[in-house]
């Protein structure tokens, strides 16, 4: 996973079209604006839909689009609901879409939406578990040769698959719709319910590269969060490792001042039992010196004696 610095230092892919949600419904890129529709709001940095009946809508784009992506940042109210979209390329008249769309086919799954599911086969992804709780990326990319690719947090979701040629919007026949599947109102099984944080529309292939690093940029404030909190955990790591070699450290010089008494001490016994030794040594030496010179002496006596009984 990319960190709030390399996200911030990389090249992030310019988008056709970014929706921030920021305030209102203006395109932060150009001038694709999106109008709320049936009671659909902006509120702390949310598009808000009700699903039954809200959504927003643009009106219609003046370029052509085959190769594109779609991608949104989508919290939703529970994950039971089916069908509703999250972002939609549609003709005007609603009949020909490419979406961003839950559990429309398969339960708790997300999926390319198309109509009559002309492009639209199972990517084979994990049921989604977290999109109740917090916000996850949901990214669709449709490469000119027709192979269409899901990713989930910036990660592959299941697997890309090719199952019919792309769409070609002509330009000014063509629209962007949020919180609807397809359509020019509001119909039951096509609403989304739940909160959309972030909408883009490329009109290019996003490589997986790409999709990992513009997944990231929508969470400034979760990333300011995880960037804390990995601080946080270094530093703890830090303490702990620090407190450690202080330990060790506090171990290895009680050691040593064990060893170093213990070698003092045994050089201490040594030095009295050489000492010991060399006292007992001397003193022997001495007695035999004066053993010696009594022995001497008497000799001598006995000469004396001896040459005064001759004289």
């Amino acid at each position: 996973a990319l960190s709030a610095d390399e996200v911030a230092a990389a090249a992030v892919p310019i988008a056709l079209a970014t929706w921030e949600f920021d305030g209102n419904l203006l395109d932060s890129r150009g001038s694709l604006h999106a109008e709320a529709q049936n009671g659909a709001r902006v509120e702390d940095g949310f598009l808000i839909l009700d699903g039954n009946s809200a959504y927003a809508a643009t009106g219609p784009v003046n370029t052509n689009l085959t190769e594109k992506t779609i991608e949104a940042w989508v919290l939703l109210d529970n994950l039971d609901q089916r069908g509703g979209g999250a972002i939609s390329v549609q003709t005007l008249n609603g009949e020909f879409f490419d979406a961003i769309v839950f559990a429309e086919a398969e339960p708790k799954k997300w999926m390319a939406g198309s109509d009559t599911f002309a492009r639209t086969s199972s990517f084979g992804g994990v049921e989604e578990t977290q999109a109740q709780d917090q916000p996850v990326h949901i990214c669709i990319v449709y490469s000119i040769n027709g192979t269409i690719t899901g990713y989930r947090n910036g990660q592959p979701y299941g697997s890309a698959y090719n199952k019919a040629p792309l769409l070609n919007y002509s330009t000014g026949n063509w629209q962007v719709v949020f919180g609807l599947r397809h359509g020019t109102s509001a119909a039951t099984g096509r609403m989304l319910k739940g909160k959309i944080q972030r909408a883009q529309l490329y009109d290019r292939a996003l490589s997986a590269d790409e999709v990992a690093l513009t997944s990231g940029i929508a969470f400034t404030t979760t990333a300011s969060s995880t960037a804390t909190t990995s601080t946080s955990m270094a530093s703890s790591t830090n303490a702990s490792h620090n407190a450690t070699n202080a330990s060790l450290i506090l171990n290895s010089t009680v050691s040593n001042i064990s060893a170093n008494a213990m070698t003092n001490a045994t050089t201490n016994v040594a030095n009295a039992m050489t000492d010991t030794t060399t006292t007992a040594a001397n003193t022997m030496t001495n007695a035999t010196t004066i053993a010696a010179n009594t022995t001497n002496t008497t000799a001598n006596e006995a000469i004396r004696v001896t040459n005064a009984t001759t004289n």
